[in-house]
């Protein structure tokens, strides 16, 4: 899913995540945020999170959703006892 600031230049990505073994994680989400095309950071965060800033940047900073459709899982490489 795509989130896209008013002017356009703030993007906000979900990505589903995997391990190396393709186990998907459905509970977290791979957020990376960009601003005029340059990546400002990437982080993990979990569903809750994930439907609360989808309702705060729609709701109150008027961001359109500019992609809706299922997004490829990204591999992400966990520590030991993360999202078990």
């Amino acid at each position: 899913m795509q989130l896209t600031s008013i002017g356009g230049s703030m993007v906000i990505d979900f990505y589903p995540i995997k391990n190396k073994n393709d186990r998907l994680f459905p509970n977290h989400k791979l957020k990376v945020l960009s601003f005029r095309g340059k990546t400002i950071k990437k982080s993990i965060i979990n569903y809750d999170d994930f439907t609360r800033e989808l309702t705060d940047r729609i709701e109150n900073y008027d961001y359109k959703v500019t992609d809706n459709k299922k997004s490829v899982p990204q591999y992400h490489t966990f520590s030991k006892g993360e999202l078990a």
